[in-house]
Protein backbone atom coordinates (compact mmCIF):
# COMPACT_ATOMS: atom_id res chain seq x y z
CA UNK A 1 0.00 0.00 0.00
CA UNK A 2 1.18 3.36 -0.73
CA UNK A 3 0.28 6.61 0.97
CA UNK A 4 0.99 8.62 -2.09
CA UNK A 5 1.18 8.44 -6.03
CA UNK A 6 3.23 10.88 -7.88
CA UNK A 7 1.36 10.94 -11.31
CA UNK A 8 3.88 12.09 -13.81
CA UNK A 9 3.00 13.52 -17.09
CA UNK A 10 5.27 13.93 -20.46
CA UNK A 11 6.83 17.25 -20.17
CA UNK A 12 5.82 18.03 -16.68
CA UNK A 13 8.45 21.07 -14.80
CA UNK A 14 11.70 19.12 -13.93
CA UNK A 15 11.68 20.85 -10.37
CA UNK A 16 8.54 20.36 -9.71
CA UNK A 17 8.24 16.54 -9.69
CA UNK A 18 11.79 16.75 -7.68
CA UNK A 19 10.41 18.40 -4.99
CA UNK A 20 7.20 16.56 -4.46
CA UNK A 21 9.67 13.62 -4.17
CA UNK A 22 11.98 15.34 -2.42
CA UNK A 23 9.43 16.13 0.26
CA UNK A 24 8.12 12.81 0.38
CA UNK A 25 11.83 11.98 1.11
CA UNK A 26 12.74 14.34 3.56
CA UNK A 27 9.10 13.22 5.71
CA UNK A 28 10.23 10.04 5.48
CA UNK A 29 13.59 10.75 7.30
CA UNK A 30 12.00 12.45 9.49
CA UNK A 31 9.48 10.20 10.73
CA UNK A 32 11.20 7.64 12.70
CA UNK A 33 12.46 11.02 15.15
CA UNK A 34 8.69 12.24 15.54
CA UNK A 35 8.25 8.01 16.16
CA UNK A 36 4.98 8.41 13.01
CA UNK A 37 4.92 5.61 10.33
CA UNK A 38 7.29 6.60 6.74
CA UNK A 39 5.30 7.78 3.66
CA UNK A 40 5.30 5.29 1.17
CA UNK A 41 5.35 6.42 -2.27
CA UNK A 42 5.54 5.39 -6.00
CA UNK A 43 6.02 7.35 -9.58
CA UNK A 44 3.55 6.37 -12.01
CA UNK A 45 2.44 7.96 -15.45
CA UNK A 46 -0.50 6.27 -17.55
CA UNK A 47 2.04 3.76 -19.42
CA UNK A 48 4.61 3.42 -17.38
CA UNK A 49 8.48 3.36 -18.34
CA UNK A 50 10.52 6.55 -18.84
CA UNK A 51 8.99 9.74 -18.69
CA UNK A 52 10.71 13.35 -20.44
CA UNK A 53 10.82 16.28 -18.41
CA UNK A 54 11.02 19.61 -19.40
CA UNK A 55 15.04 20.14 -19.49
CA UNK A 56 16.13 17.11 -20.94
CA UNK A 57 15.74 15.18 -18.14
CA UNK A 58 13.36 11.89 -17.33
CA UNK A 59 12.09 9.60 -14.24
CA UNK A 60 11.50 6.35 -14.22
CA UNK A 61 7.67 5.31 -13.50
CA UNK A 62 5.73 2.54 -13.11
CA UNK A 63 2.33 1.77 -14.95
CA UNK A 64 -0.79 3.65 -13.23
CA UNK A 65 -2.69 0.67 -11.86
CA UNK A 66 -6.53 0.69 -12.78
CA UNK A 67 -8.33 2.22 -9.84
CA UNK A 68 -9.11 -0.50 -7.42
CA UNK A 69 -10.97 0.00 -4.12
CA UNK A 70 -7.81 -0.63 -2.22
CA UNK A 71 -6.16 2.23 -3.49
CA UNK A 72 -6.10 4.80 -0.70
CA UNK A 73 -3.05 6.93 -1.91
CA UNK A 74 -3.50 10.51 -2.65
CA UNK A 75 -2.53 11.32 -6.38
CA UNK A 76 -0.49 14.01 -6.90
CA UNK A 77 0.69 15.68 -10.02
CA UNK A 78 3.59 17.75 -10.08
CA UNK A 79 3.44 21.39 -12.07
CA UNK A 80 3.31 20.94 -15.79
CA UNK A 81 5.79 23.90 -16.41
CA UNK A 82 3.17 25.50 -18.80
CA UNK A 83 3.95 29.53 -18.83
CA UNK A 84 1.20 30.82 -21.37
CA UNK A 85 -2.92 29.97 -22.03
CA UNK A 86 -1.87 28.67 -25.74
CA UNK A 87 0.86 26.22 -23.89
CA UNK A 88 -2.21 25.20 -21.83
CA UNK A 89 -4.12 24.39 -25.13
CA UNK A 90 -1.43 23.05 -26.54
CA UNK A 91 -0.69 20.46 -23.52
CA UNK A 92 -4.35 19.63 -23.31
CA UNK A 93 -4.03 18.52 -27.00
CA UNK A 94 -1.79 15.62 -26.19
CA UNK A 95 -2.33 12.20 -26.92
CA UNK A 96 -2.09 11.10 -23.07
CA UNK A 97 -4.74 13.82 -21.28
CA UNK A 98 -7.37 11.87 -21.83
CA UNK A 99 -6.21 9.31 -19.78
CA UNK A 100 -5.02 11.10 -17.02
CA UNK A 101 -8.31 12.86 -16.90
CA UNK A 102 -10.32 9.46 -17.27
CA UNK A 103 -8.03 8.35 -13.90
CA UNK A 104 -8.22 11.38 -12.01
CA UNK A 105 -12.07 11.23 -12.33
CA UNK A 106 -12.67 7.85 -11.50
CA UNK A 107 -10.05 7.80 -8.63
CA UNK A 108 -11.80 10.49 -6.89
CA UNK A 109 -15.10 8.86 -7.68
CA UNK A 110 -13.90 5.78 -5.68
CA UNK A 111 -13.29 8.07 -2.49
CA UNK A 112 -9.46 8.93 -3.60
CA UNK A 113 -7.84 11.98 -2.61
CA UNK A 114 -5.71 14.05 -5.56
CA UNK A 115 -3.61 17.26 -5.20
CA UNK A 116 -1.91 19.28 -8.29
CA UNK A 117 0.96 22.05 -8.34
CA UNK A 118 1.14 24.92 -10.12
CA UNK A 119 -0.45 24.24 -13.80
CA UNK A 120 -1.60 20.92 -12.76
CA UNK A 121 -4.52 22.36 -11.74
CA UNK A 122 -5.76 22.59 -15.02
CA UNK A 123 -5.80 18.64 -15.08
CA UNK A 124 -8.07 18.68 -11.94
CA UNK A 125 -10.22 21.23 -13.76
CA UNK A 126 -10.69 19.10 -17.00
CA UNK A 127 -11.61 15.93 -14.49
CA UNK A 128 -14.19 17.98 -13.38
CA UNK A 129 -12.74 18.11 -9.84
CA UNK A 130 -12.71 21.71 -8.83
CA UNK A 131 -16.27 21.66 -9.00
CA UNK A 132 -17.51 24.41 -5.77
CA UNK A 133 -14.55 24.65 -4.97
CA UNK A 134 -11.70 26.96 -4.22
CA UNK A 135 -8.26 26.66 -6.23
CA UNK A 136 -4.99 28.23 -7.27
CA UNK A 137 -2.57 27.75 -9.66
CA UNK A 138 0.10 30.50 -10.51
CA UNK A 139 -0.50 34.07 -11.06
CA UNK A 140 -0.12 34.22 -14.39
CA UNK A 141 -2.46 31.71 -15.46
CA UNK A 142 -5.26 32.24 -12.60
CA UNK A 143 -7.47 34.35 -14.65
CA UNK A 144 -7.79 31.14 -17.31
CA UNK A 145 -8.49 29.31 -14.74
CA UNK A 146 -10.64 31.56 -13.41
CA UNK A 147 -12.91 31.75 -16.56
CA UNK A 148 -13.34 28.36 -17.27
Amino acid sequence: MYDFTILVMEGAFSSSVAVTRDMLAAASALAPRLGVPAPRWRLCSIDGGDVQLQGGMSVQTTRLPARSGQDASVWVLPGLGLNTPDAVSRRFAMADVPGVIDQLARHVAAGGQVAASCSAVFMLHAAGLLEGRRATTTWWLAPLLRSM
